[in-house]
Parts: structure tokens; C-alpha cells; sequence
């Protein structure tokens, strides 16, 4: 399903930690529901990895009218699991969904963990030998500092990677 279009729309003010989204996607051919819950389900593209954030099934669909719940959904695979629910045909494109996240772990702060392990992964180095490796963390943004190139951040060895367990 590589030729897509989508629309974005925030379904309610966020909840505190969870982010959440309604979705319609217009497909590049057309496809049934199954299909879609199918390519849904399948998408696990860092499993061959075993990164220690990465979730092991990192869509899950709730098939209950009224999910997905930031209560009942936003900590779901450690908070770096998606919630896909309400999967319905759309009148206008193909289909639409309401998918929930963590705000911060599966946003800013996870993905930031996660980028460090596929560097390491990527490094050809093993996440144990990683786990000694320094990091610099910058943050963006327009400021003076920006503006005159140079670098904010800082230099941290990180006993290990991954969330806490």
C-alpha cells in the first residue's frame, strides 16, 4: 500500500500522555477490510532487530466500538505500542481509523531511544557493546545558538539502552 494519501485530523484535545489521531487513507489500489487489518497487523518492521523499545507488535487493533481510550490504551507496550480502533469505510477515501499513543514515550523520548539502538544496530556493534557507546542528544529548535551553528546539547554515557524495565 505504498501509494497513499491520508488525512490527519487530532479527534479530541489531548488527554494527559496520550496523543490521538483520526485517520481516513485513500490506498493506491483498492482493499478490503481484511486486508487492511492484515497489512495493519503485519507491520513489524524493526522484529528482525530485537531492539530492546521497539515493541513486539507495534499496531494492535481494538475491535470495541469505543476504543481506543487513552485510560485503557496509552501505557499499551510500554507506551511504544500504537491503539488502532474504530476501522470503518470512509465516504470519501478508503477507509478511517482513530489510532492513540503515548505522547512522550512514543513520541519525543522513545523515539529518541530507539534512534540511538538502530544507530547502534546499524554500527554493526551489539546492544551490550552499545550500551557503553556516548550519545549526544541536541536540541532543536530556532535559537541564538542555531542561528550562529553551534551546537546545545550534551555528551552522556548511558549505562544502558532502552526503558527502564
Amino acid at each position: 500500500m505504498p501509494n497513499h494519501r491520508e488525512r490527519v485530523v487530532p479527534s479530541r484535545p489531548r488527554a494527559r500522555r496520550a496523543t490521538s489521531w483520526r485517520i481516513s487513507v485513500k490506498l493506491g489500489r483498492k482493499a478490503s477490510q481484511k486486508q487492511l487489518l492484515a497489512a495493519l497487523r503485519g507491520f513489524r518492521p524493526l522484529q528482525r532487530m530485537t531492539l530492546p523499545s521497539a515493541p513486539d507488535e507495534p499496531i494492535q487493533i481494538r475491535y470495541e466500538d469505543d476504543r481506543p481510550q487513552p485510560r485503557l490504551d496509552v501505557d499499551r507496550a510500554s507506551g511504544m505500542g500504537i491503539t488502532v480502533g474504530r476501522i470503518r469505510p470512509c465516504p470519501v477515501l478508503d477507509w478511517k481509523f482513530d489510532a492513540l499513543g503515548h505522547n512522550t514515550i512514543r513520541g519525543a523520548a522513545g523515539a529518541a531511544i530507539l534512534n540511538a539502538e538502530l544507530l547502534a544496530h546499524a554500527a554493526g556493534s551489539s546492544l551490550t557493546a552499545a550500551a557503553t557507546r556516548d550519545f549526544v542528544f541536541v536540541r532543536h529548535g530556532e535559537t541564538d545558538w542555531n542561528r550562529e551553528k553551534r551546537v546545545q546539547g550534551s555528551v552522556t554515557t548511558f549505562p544502558r539502552c532502552g526503558p527502564a524495565t
